[in-house]
């Protein structure tokens, strides 16, 4: 007798790597998430080519409500519910057609059987027809064939809905390089800020705001977590780094959408962050005859983020090398080892890693600077290198040299004091080049 099998989920069609024995080229992302509920699975249009899905908006939205109302029941009314359909349908319509999607981008396991079937024009038809798929029980019938009546008012929320979802796939992508997962709703959260400035720019006003009033943790779900689920995380993560469509996402006018694509790996944002706080500090270290050196920091970012992503190469763009000849994007900091992006980010690595100490004191100068130039206005010291992780946490990790910045802040302080006493002053010359 055949040995009986468990269900495991997305792990079994897993494709991993050799960690122990392996390449650092053969490395990749084995991140998986669970299967989402049976309502929230997608429902593809069978035969239905992707440039067509927006104008058969309505159809995404039937299908949409048909589950919604298999797994929602009674305890959600039959408005919200619509509202719901509304939402999901929209969405993936709207990233079907913008990224033609087909059957091969989509999860198996969170697709359901097709409601309806396109058949494409015959003759001299100017368009194709859409059947009812055959199997259907008469209930699910008699929504798949009514007429949902969609009002004006509804008809402006799809086409905020459209702009809010035309960076789905790429921001999600984004959203599970930073935390793992496509959207957490938390405060604080990595994954937040890339969909609060798409709200800020289209669900403070208008009939959004308005259809939304009393679901919006619900919309965020749908919208920003179920909606693009099924997607292939592999499809994602590749968008969510190719600058060629953070342009194009921003063409279409959702400019919010792609404000923080491309997205980049968790290591590079962090040796940038490093980077601007070193720029920051150094003039305030050199007003008393200090000094801040970050070249090689400033030369090891540039070197990463000339190489493109792996997920962006191609036997066309000369393996994702910046160029044929090595000095064209090497200099005299660049082992010789460096060869692609993730050997380049190996480097970001050990460089930051060699200098936390001096990162460190910087935050600890420029955290006690912000805090003194504050006290005379809000009182506040909210700004973005303030608030970054990756140097928050340098207070405990290297605490002797953030305290240490602090005391050079106060001997800063004092110095710049005693030089005004003896009535001497550093006069501003700026020239702008």
């Amino acid at each position: 007798m055949a040995l009986v099998r468990s269900t495991i989920g997305a792990v079994k069609t897993l494709i991993t790597f050799d960690i122990r024995n392996g390449t650092i080229e053969q490395a990749k992302s084995l991140i998986t998430k669970p299967a989402i509920a049976d309502m929230y699975k997608w429902v593809p249009i069978a035969d239905l080519p992707p440039e067509l899905a927006i104008s058969h908006i309505d159809l995404f939205i039937r299908s949409a409500l048909v589950k919604l109302n298999a797994g929602l029941g009674a305890n959600v009314t039959d408005a919200d519910k619509r509202k719901q359909a509304i939402i999901l349908g929209t969405a993936r319509a709207v990233i079907t057609e913008l990224y033609r999607l087909t059957p091969t981008d989509l999860i198996p396991g969170e697709t359901v059987t097709a409601m309806y079937v396109y058949t494409p024009p015959v003759g001299d038809a100017a368009a194709g027809t859409i059947a009812v798929a055959p199997e259907q029980t008469d209930a699910v019938v008699a929504v798949l064939n009514a007429d949902m009546n969609f009002t004006e008012a509804e008809h402006g929320v799809m086409s905020e809905l459209l702009m809010c979802s035309v960076g789905l796939p790429a921001i999600q992508g984004a959203s599970l390089m930073a935390c793992g997962h496509h959207y957490l709703s938390e405060a604080g959260e990595k994954s937040r800020p890339l969909y609060e400035v798409i709200e800020k720019q289209f669900w403070k006003k208008g009939g959004l705001k308005t259809f939304l009033e009393g679901i919006e943790d619900t919309a965020r779900d749908l919208l920003w977590h179920k909606a693009g689920h099924p997607v292939n995380l592999s499809l994602k993560l590749k968008c969510a780094v190719d600058p060629a469509i953070a342009e194009k996402i921003r063409l279409t006018g959702s400019g919010s959408s792609a404000s923080r694509l491309p997205a980049k790996e968790s290591n590079l944002k962090a040796a940038e962050t490093a980077l601007t706080l070193c720029t920051n500090v150094r003039p305030f270290y050199e007003c008393y005859k200090g000094s801040m050196d970050c070249s090689i920091l400033h030369d090891a970012v540039n070197l990463a983020s000339v190489f493109l992503p792996a997920s962006l190469i191609t036997a066309d763009n000369n393996g994702g090398l910046p160029g044929m000849d090595p000095k064209d994007w090497k200099n005299a900091h660049t082992p010789a080892w460096v060869v692609d992006r993730a050997t380049a980010l190996r480097y970001v690595d050990d460089i930051m890693k060699n200098n936390l100490d001096q990162i460190a004191m910087a935050f600890g100068f420029f955290e006690a600077l912000a805090e003194s130039a504050a006290m005379g206005s809000t009182g506040t010291a909210e700004q973005t290198l303030l608030n970054a992780y990756s140097l928050q946490k340098l207070r405990n990790q290297m605490a002797a040299s953030y305290y240490l910045g602090r005391e050079a802040y106060g001997d800063y302080k004092a110095y710049k004091a005693n030089e005004r006493t003896g009535g001497k002053y550093q006069p501003v010359k700026a020239m702008l080049r």
